[in-house]
C-alpha cells in the first residue's frame, strides 16, 4: 500500500512532462511518469490538453503533493508569459 503520493510537473506549452511517485514501505517508488504533447494548435486549445491531460492523471493516482519546475526565463518575455499559462 502507497503512503504520499506526489504529482512533479515541468510546464511547457508545447510538450509537459510529469511524473508520479509514491511513498512504499519508506522508500520513494516511480508510479507514471510521461509527456503531454499539445502540438501546433492554437494556446486556448494547447491549455485545454494540458488540463485535461492533468486532471487524468490525478484522477488515477489521487497524489496529496504537486511540485512544479522553477522556469528560468533570461531575457524572452513572451516565453515567460506562456510558460505561466501553461
Amino acid at each position: 500500500m502507497a503512503g504520499v503520493v506526489v504529482l512533479g510537473l515541468d510546464p511547457g506549452s508545447r510538450v509537459t512532462g510529469f511524473g508520479v511517485v509514491a511513498e512504499v514501505s519508506g522508500q520513494a517508488r516511480l508510479v507514471e511518469a510521461g509527456t503531454i504533447r499539445t502540438g501546433d494548435k492554437d494556446m486556448a486549445a494547447r491549455l485545454g490538453i494540458i488540463f485535461s491531460k492533468v486532471a487524468a492523471v490525478i484522477e488515477r493516482h489521487g497524489p496529496a503533493e504537486a511540485a512544479m519546475e522553477n522556469v528560468f526565463v533570461a531575457e524572452n518575455t513572451a516565453s515567460a508569459l506562456k510558460l505561466g499559462q501553461a
